[in-house]
């Protein structure tokens, strides 16, 4: 009897110690997770997280939509090169002001933004980012959306630090068409949602020709080409759509595992179907496409003063009157009205958040 109490009384403290010790472990865990709600903790977890190659909490770091989209490319793709850094090392951060598109500002309680510099290694053998951006230091700017009183990390991209440079700038009409050094991209890295583009293509990303390639498909999704005989809304779209890849394309916009890519093929950037300009099968139409490409061959928007691209948004049925964000609808009843197309640029992206309030954008042809 007094055997079975000895070993009785031993197993009620082996459970009571065990208890203790799990309790310990969530109130630990819990007091971390808190702990790095704040962006400034976030960002020295990512780097971590990259370095440890630890997939599962590099994930817990972003919003829930982001962690979906994260599973669903383990779910095609598995964890392997998953993460295509050998190492980051943080240099130098500072917060700044956040200035991306009005819609995403709309979807969460607060978006704040974080410029971290950075020494990144990346993994030659496997890495398949975008041609511009190698091993070396970068200016990386860290946007955080907070929801339901929590930051988490939404995306990770490469700074706009270009240098202004306006020692070649030329007296100009109002069309502020000068003529500049400029060189474009030759390539573009696109991360695809879709199936259809993951099948045709045959990987999850892929570095495809800027122009050729990429705007030709992506033209027929965004704007309706059956109005592209109308020259201004063909010539005002075609452009903003060429500047917003051109600015995402030297500034990549999800710089980041597992995607490495300027942009999605999707509606968080600009719709891209491989077989867009295919499926239009129709002369006309992909006569319509092929001009309006011609046009902005040579031509991009810039923000007038300098050479720097100028970060463009156009939506549906939002933006307005210098707002930064092309309205597409207006923009074809302004056409139909009658307006040249840079009449119609000049209306919603001068003197916005993305020119500066004082300042004008500039359609430079290079």
């Amino acid at each position: 009897m007094k055997i079975k109490n000895y070993y009785l009384n031993k197993t009620k403290s082996l459970i009571i110690i065990l208890f203790f010790l799990s309790l310990v472990s969530c109130l630990t865990k819990n007091v971390y997770a808190s702990e790095t709600t704040k962006p400034e903790d976030l960002i020295w977890e990512f780097n971590r997280c990259v370095n440890e190659k630890n997939t599962e909490e590099y994930i817990d770091l972003f919003i829930p939509e982001m962690q979906e989209l994260m599973k669903e490319h383990i779910q095609r793709n598995g964890t392997d090169n998953f993460f295509q850094e050998i190492s980051r090392t943080i240099i130098n951060i500072e917060k700044t002001d956040y200035s991306g598109s009005p819609i995403e500002k709309e979807k969460f309680d607060e978006i704040c933004a974080y410029r971290v510099k950075e020494e990144v290694i990346y993994d030659e053998s496997i890495y398949s980012g975008p041609e511009t951006i190698m091993s070396g230091e970068y200016s990386f700017d860290y946007i955080f959306a907070r929801q339901d009183g929590k930051f988490g990390l939404y995306r990770v991209s490469v700074s706009d630090t270009t240098e202004n440079d306006i020692t070649d700038l030329e007296s100009s009409d109002r069309n502020n068409q000068n003529t500049r050094s400029l060189s474009c991209p030759s390539t573009t890295t696109i991360y695809f949602t879709k199936q259809a583009n993951i099948s045709y293509w045959g990987y999850q990303s892929y570095t495809m020709s800027f122009q050729n390639m990429y705007l030709k498909n992506v033209l027929p999704n965004e704007w309706i080409i059956s109005y592209y005989s109308l020259t201004a809304y063909a010539k005002a779209s075609a452009i903003a759509s060429k500047t917003y890849a051109w600015y995402y394309t030297i500034h990549p916009k999800w710089m980041f595992a597992p995607y490495y890519a300027c942009m999605f093929d999707d509606d968080s950037d600009q719709h891209y179907l491989c077989s867009a300009y295919s499926n239009l099968n129709s002369s006309t139409y992909q006569g319509y496409v092929d001009s309006a490409l011609s046009f902005a061959s040579n031509r991009v928007m810039v923000i007038n003063g300098t050479n720097n691209i100028l970060e463009t948004h156009y939506y549906q049925n939002t933006g307005s009157y210098h707002s930064g964000a092309m309205n597409a609808t207006e923009c074809l009843a302004k056409a139909q009205a009658g307006d040249p197309y840079y009449t119609i640029l000049h209306y919603y992206y001068d003197n916005s958040p993305y020119t500066g309030i004082s300042n004008a954008m500039g359609i430079a042809i290079y």
